[in-house]
């Protein structure tokens, strides 16, 4: 929205949503950083580098397991979180 305009989306590398995401983002004008789950030590560590980039928000879609631990780091560091249910 032009109150809060986002100015970039950080997905990782998995399908599914991140993918989803990152279609719609480009069909807006918006850009993406793709986070490497192979290239930077599977998902978690992956989390905790998306996080490093201190998002304002992290919109979580239904998952278990890493999208759990997303929730959790982003959480205990303080960024809005958003989930999304089924």
């Amino acid at each position: 929205n032009k109150e809060a305009p986002i100015g970039t989306v950080l997905v990782s590398s998995d399908n599914g949503y991140p993918y989803l995401a990152s279609v719609w983002a480009l069909d807006h004008g918006i850009p993406i950083r793709v986070f490497d789950t192979r290239k930077y030590g599977g998902p978690h560590k992956n989390n905790s580098r998306m996080l490093g980039r201190s998002p304002d928000l992290v919109l979580a879609f239904p998952g278990e397991g890493t999208t759990q631990d997303l929730v959790q780091k982003a959480g205990l560091a303080g960024v809005r979180v958003v989930e999304i249910l089924k």
